[in-house]
């Protein structure tokens, strides 16, 4: 595991709202076992910054969520604050279907070209914008971020929409409790519910991948979904962005929206029982 660095809060908010999201940091949730028997137990931490599986502590404050699901219904819920990386000791007796779900507050910023031609990002909206700035867009940010795990022999079951404004959702089954490298595994990106078209969702595998750089990234088709090869075993995680136009009522407050979703999962070499 690499080294962790500091970030203040504002330092934080940086990494999310960087202009270029390719190149932003990510917030995500690592678990420490994503499929075994009931009872197996397992640990849940927030993995902040460029590298897989983290590299920079994150602040708690900046949560709106952080909870464990069973199925779509909330089990347990954390209130953590300051940095760290807020390990969570989840508590898996049941077999089942369980998510570990984060959602962040809210964040107003402004991107502008200022006088000098360059590009640059201020915390807040018009008001905060240097004069003479131009070419000002303000930008409210969000970030949803989830964890499939999976307890006991969990056989063709779908893993459950959260009803998230952002949100990947596996459509795929897992087989006995995991997905299989074998084959592709399809999601689907939704939007409020509704699915969306031309969504690239990147994919990196924690242990082969620790720069956080992508090992596949694919664009979703008009309904929504877009086909994965995770041909490695271990924890995957999956990201999208996307931004949308301000509704009516919220364009004097902000012009866009913008989203970001993690999903980590763990995949198997083959069907297996626990």
């Amino acid at each position: 595991m690499r080294r962790f660095l500091k970030a203040s809060v504002w330092v934080a908010l940086i990494g999310v709202l960087s202009v270029n999201l390719a190149e932003a940091h990510s917030l995500r949730i690592i678990v420490s076992s994503t499929h075994g028997k009931p009872g197996t137990p397992a640990t849940a931490y927030l993995s902040w910054g460029h590298g897989l599986p983290v590299d920079e502590l994150y602040n708690g404050s900046n949560l709106a969520r952080y909870e464990l699901l069973a199925g779509t219904q909330v089990v347990e819920s954390w209130n953590v604050e300051g940095l760290g990386l807020h390990e969570q000791a989840l508590k898996l007796k049941d077999p089942g279907i369980y998510q570990v779900r984060l959602v962040t507050k809210p964040v107003i910023f402004s991107t502008f070209r200022g006088p000098d031609n360059k590009n640059g990002f201020v915390r807040g909206g018009r008001d905060a914008v240097p004069q003479g700035a131009k070419d000002v867009k303000v930008i409210k940010s969000v970030t949803f971020a989830k964890a499939v795990v999976t307890r006991g022999d969990v056989e063709d079951e779908a893993i459950p929409a959260l009803g998230d404004d952002f949100e990947i959702v596996p459509i795929t089954k897992t087989e006995h409790g995991a997905f299989c490298m074998e084959a592709p595994i399809t999601f689907q990106v939704r939007l409020r519910g509704a699915p969306v078209a031309g969504v690239k969702v990147s994919a990196a595998h924690t242990g082969l991948n620790s720069d956080g750089s992508p090992a596949l990234t694919e664009q979703t088709d008009a309904q929504g979904l877009v086909k994965l090869k995770l041909d490695d075993p271990g924890t995957w995680v999956l990201e999208a962005y996307y931004e949308a136009p301000a509704s009516a009522e919220s364009q004097g407050s902000y012009d866009v929206e913008s989203f970001s979703a993690a999903l980590t999962l763990g995949v198997t070499e083959h069907d297996h029982d626990h």
